[in-house]
């Protein structure tokens, strides 16, 4: 892609190409454990005014049926590693500028659930 935007400066013109990957896998492991783990990878790329690194993160989630199938326990931490970080260098002919920030925070939830039959 191209981004032209000599119409404001003639330094914002850029050329990028980028890409992003998302790896997901369910599983269940013994006793009906449910295990699901998913990567994320978004590729570095060039920006108007600058370059966007490249950011990644790993999602979890647990769960396992009891009391007969009748309840069950979920375990799930979104960003389990807190990666995911959004980072830009900012380049222009007259200053430099880095900014890295969280866009949130590691979220752990767990949760119990139990269907009452009638």
């Amino acid at each position: 892609a191209v981004i032209d935007g000599t119409n404001i400066s003639e330094e914002i013109v850029a050329e990028t190409y980028t890409g992003f990957g998302r790896l997901s896998s369910n599983l269940t492991l013994f006793k009906g454990l449910k295990v699901q783990v998913r990567f994320n990878y978004t590729a570095p790329r060039n920006i108007a005014q600058g370059r966007r690194k490249s950011m990644t993160y790993m999602n979890l989630g647990l769960s396992q049926k009891i009391f007969k199938d009748r309840g069950k326990i979920s375990f799930n931490a979104a960003d389990l590693f807190q990666s995911r970080r959004v980072r830009i260098d900012f380049r222009t002919v007259h200053a430099l500028r880095e900014n890295d920030y969280r866009r949130s925070r590691r979220t752990i939830r767990l949760t119990f659930s139990y269907q009452i039959k009638s």
